[in-house]
């Protein structure tokens, strides 16, 4: 272990095409952000998986049709808001 160092967990590399104009833009950030790209990558793309799989949750009671449906004064009134 390294002193000074935060541990990163175990990862896998993968390769992926993407345009020159995304390459610049990923360059971009990785400079002003002063981090690696391959960090930028993995955190948009960790970034961008947590939202799709919360449209999928919210997918997924919009079909439900046992799940009640509050107003949002209904929803106020039964948290006390």
């Amino acid at each position: 272990m390294a002193i000074g160092r935060c541990m990163m967990p175990a990862s896998e590399t993968l390769a992926i095409r993407i345009t020159p104009e995304l390459k610049e833009r990923l360059e971009n950030m990785a400079k002003s952000s002063r981090r690696s790209k391959a960090w930028v990558v993995s955190r948009a793309l960790q970034l961008y998986l947590e939202d799709l799989e919360d449209v999928e949750v919210a997918d997924s009671r919009v079909m439900d049709t046992s799940d009640e449906i509050l107003s949002v004064d209904e929803f106020h009134k039964r948290h006390g808001l």
